[in-house]
C-alpha cells in the first residue's frame, strides 16, 4: 500500500517551483520506487508467514488511502481473509475493523 497523502504534499510542495509535467514524471518515479521496495521487502515477509500458516495468499500493490485502498480491493478481488502486519501505533486499523465484511487476522511479525 502507497499513502497517497504522500505523493500530494510533493505535489504541493513543488507546485511553485516545478512545471506540471515534471510533477508527474517525479511523482511516477516514487510510486514505482516503492511498488519495487514493496515487492522485495513486503512481499518476502507475507510469502514466509503464510508458508508457516499454510495460506495462500493474493498478493497487490495499491495507492491511495490505507484503509479504503484494502476495503475497495476485498470487495473488487472478493478477498475473503485481510492479513495485516501489526503495527503497535498504527490507528489506521480501526477502520479496517470496524467496516471489513471479511475477517481480520493481525500478525505479529519479529523484524
Amino acid at each position: 500500500m502507497i499513502e497517497e497523502r504522500r505523493l500530494e504534499k510533493l505535489e504541493h510542495v513543488s507546485e511553485y517551483i516545478l512545471t506540471y509535467h515534471h510533477i508527474e514524471k517525479i511523482k511516477k518515479e516514487i510510486e514505482e520506487a516503492r511498488i519495487k521496495t514493496t515487492k522485495r521487502s513486503i512481499f518476502e515477509t507475507i510469502d514466509n508467514v503464510c508458508e508457516k500458516k499454510g495460506v495462500v495468499a493474493k498478493k497487490m500493490v495499491t495507492i491511495g488511502q490505507y484503509s479504503k485502498e484494502i476495503l475497495k480491493a476485498v470487495k473488487k478481488h472478493k478477498i475473503d481473509l485481510i492479513v495485516l502486519e501489526f503495527v503497535r501505533s498504527s490507528l489506521l486499523y480501526f477502520q479496517i475493523f470496524e467496516k471489513s465484511p471479511v475477517p481480520v487476522w493481525v500478525e505479529g511479525v519479529k523484524h
